[in-house]
């Protein structure tokens, strides 16, 4: 599957080799991007996978940046996997109808039903 990652650039990087070993194609952001470079490449995915990790005492972290881009990916009708759940599961990003893979990275599915 062609997915978009997001979240924090090294944890990206790092999920991007494993992802692409087990058949999937990742885009993970450049250090250049822009906003709109960004979400070009959310909508031209199949699908986007959040790298959540715990962060500033957070478990499962996701910045507001993060949030605007599950946003757009919600309105394009792609499918939003977290990798960890949120600290609340009746909070704004359970809107967005996610997909939690409780830290297995390789849960994602290779190709979309439906």
């Amino acid at each position: 599957m062609k997915l978009a990652l997001l979240g924090p650039a090294s944890d990206c990087l790092s999920a991007q080799g494993a992802l692409e070993s087990h058949g999937h194609t990742a885009s993970v952001p450049e250090p250049t991007d822009q906003l709109r470079q960004g979400l070009d490449r959310i909508v031209a995915s199949e699908a986007c996978l959040v790298l959540n990790p715990a962060r500033f005492d957070i478990e499962g972290f996701v910045s507001a940046a993060t949030l605007m881009e599950l946003a757009v990916a919600f309105y394009h009708h792609k499918p939003i996997y977290l990798l960890y759940p949120t600290p609340s599961d009746k909070g704004d990003i359970f809107q967005l109808e996610p997909k939690v893979l409780h830290g297995n990275l390789l849960a994602v599915p290779m190709v979309l039903y439906g």
